[in-house]
């Protein structure tokens, strides 16, 4: 492998949102850019012009920040958005190739509708891609693009054979493509996402609820995330008289306001609390003893691995991504999906002595299975053996 290469290495990143704030899969490719430009790679962010992100960053000769328009792809009124995204892509395309003119250059792109932009971009300029599955409704949205036929297929299947190599942070992830898209078999690497172990802080008894175990909850208030299944439990908790557990749900979104209601309804003010910002959850993450989540389905989520630094017992719903995270022994306890009275058993059973045991576990684990250390060093690798056109086998 050249060490020039190595050296002068060209990443531009569609990312179209950019937010740096603790939290979210942009969070987790924001970690790995810094570790990137840490090490003398030049990163080029190309952000949607209506993201708000990025206000507060510095840039400098390794880190640039674009703002442009997007070509739209996917949108219910497909054949209107189809038409404009066929006018509009070629201008994309060459403003997009004035980043590339270093012949080390490479597009490293997050969505699935960037993915086949990028893809798109590749088949014109000749560069590598490579694009990055974060989630299993890009992975299936993927394979059914792949796999189906039709005039906007065709384009799609076009589009997508210009990306040069996919990456998934899961295990699963991996497998729903490999199983769906058996001719991709080799062109699939997993990265996980990494957390700054560093940002982190355990546990401040000061802190919290002291008579209580403290819970938290970080993300999306949305139904697919199993939102409403934490509320659930935590009713079965007071029909039960355990007042042993405070809930904090963290983050915004659709069922804000019911989730509000529904806790005034059951009269749960001292057993759940809402915040809706999450510009200071390292600090709600030091003031709680464990991390809850109840969603159906993820990719490979960022939240738990980030309670984990923070040295919390993560206690997580039983599906392939947060078996992956707890490893094997488990660091965490699982539960079956949907299964509120079993949380609400295991909430019943803490104590402060098994949410410190776990979370040591939790934090060890982390910080050596997902460091922005080790995802950039094999993304660097991953980058020069596209550039000189090696086989990858990571």
């Amino acid at each position: 492998m050249k060490n020039n290469i190595k050296e002068n290495l060209n990443i531009i990143a569609l990312m179209r949102d950019y937010p740096t704030s603790i939290g979210g899969i942009q969070s987790a490719v924001f970690t790995l850019h810094k570790k990137l430009i840490s090490e003398n790679v030049k990163v080029t962010v190309i952000l949607n012009k209506k993201s708000n992100s990025c206000l507060n960053i510095n840039e400098n000769d390794r880190l640039t920040i674009v703002r442009m328009n997007f070509p739209i792809l996917f949108n219910k009124i497909i054949g209107r958005r189809f038409v404009r995204f066929l006018l509009y892509s070629p201008y994309f395309i060459y403003k997009i190739g004035r980043f590339t003119k270093n012949k080390n250059s490479v597009i490293h792109a997050h969505w699935l509708e960037d993915g086949i932009i990028a893809g798109l971009i590749g088949k014109c300029l000749k560069i590598p891609i490579i694009w990055t599955c974060h989630g299993p409704i890009h992975a299936r949205k993927f394979c059914r693009i792949n796999n189906k036929m039709g005039i906007s297929n065709i384009f799609y299947k076009f589009a997508i054979s210009g990306i040069s190599h996919i990456v998934t942070v899961s295990e699963f992830l991996a497998n729903i493509i490999k199983s769906d898209c058996n001719k991709l078999r080799k062109k699939i690497s997993v990265i996980p996402n990494s957390v700054e172990s560093d940002r982190f802080r355990e546990k401040e008894m000061s802190k919290g609820h002291k008579s209580k175990i403290n819970l938290i909850y970080a993300g999306r208030l949305v139904k697919h995330k199993g939102v409403l299944d934490l509320l659930m439990s935590m009713i079965e908790c007071k029909n039960n008289n355990n007042n042993n557990v405070y809930l904090k749900i963290v983050g915004d979104g659709p069922l804000f306001e019911e989730i509000l209601r529904l806790i005034k309804e059951n009269d749960l003010s001292n057993l759940v609390g809402v915040f809706k910002s999450t510009n200071h959850l390292a600090t709600l993450y030091s003031a709680s003893n464990a991390y809850v989540s109840a969603s159906p389905g993820e990719g490979l989520p960022i939240a738990p691995l980030e309670a984990m630094a923070s040295g919390l017992l993560p206690i997580l719903s039983d599906i392939p991504p947060h078996r992956e995270i707890l490893g094997d022994p488990p660091t965490g306890m699982l539960f079956p999906v949907g299964d509120y009275r079993g949380l609400a058993n295991i909430f019943h059973s803490l104590t402060l002595p098994r949410c410190q045991e776990f979370g040591k576990r939790s934090k060890i684990r982390v910080k050596s299975e997902y460091s922005p250390i080790q995802s950039a060093n094999r993304y660097k690798e991953l980058f020069c053996l596209l550039l000189n056109g090696q086989k990858v086998d990571l």
